[in-house]
């Protein structure tokens, strides 16, 4: 419960300081980009959105579209927007939301490792105390990027595939599922 609740406060606290730095200004402004136009487009008006000018001509094909990386950051970042308007904490909250998820994914992960033995059950408790308290890992879940996606997504596959293995009515679905995701 000690790392639940850590790794909690350390995702949420503060969550609006300090302001986004490059990459995560990126995504929130695509995310700006995505509720003007619908879809993640390289100009905001006659503002080009890049994080690497030299890049550009790659970034986007011809109507604008940036194709340079996945969308869903961009969707959920402006989701966020939507509901709770635009600010430094509304474009972090969902990947700190996914990076909970990931906490917990992780946590369900370890306890398949549980057996009786009492070894086993306290190895997968340092496990799950290191993560949750891991600083590194807390501010990459916590950024406005793709990272605490990916991280959930992993986990979440990896969980799925277990299921496969066990025959699971749900193994196949979540797999597909997961990886689609990913």
């Amino acid at each position: 419960y000690f790392a639940f609740g850590f790794c909690f406060f350390a995702l949420f606290f503060n969550l609006g300081k300090p302001a986004l730095w490059q990459d995560e200004a990126e995504t929130a402004l695509y995310g700006r980009s995505v509720l003007m136009h619908g879809y993640p487009n390289v100009h905001i008006g006659n503002n080009l959105i890049t994080a690497q000018p030299t890049l550009q001509p790659y970034e986007s094909n011809s109507r604008g579209a940036w194709i340079w990386n996945t969308w869903i950051p961009c969707y959920l970042t402006a989701a966020s927007y939507l509901l709770l308007g635009e600010s430094t904490w509304t474009a972090r909250l969902p990947f700190a939301l996914f990076g909970l998820l990931a906490f917990l994914l992780a946590g369900r992960l370890f306890r398949y490792f549980d057996s009786n033995d009492p070894k086993q059950i306290q190895a997968s408790g340092i496990a799950l105390l290191y993560l949750g308290t891991n600083i590194p890992w807390l501010l990459f879940m916590r950024q406005c990027r793709y990272y605490s996606l990916t991280c959930a997504g992993t986990l979440a596959a990896v969980l799925s595939y277990r299921l496969l293995l066990k025959n699971s009515r749900w193994g196949q679905t979540a797999l597909t599922a997961s990886l689609l995701f990913l």
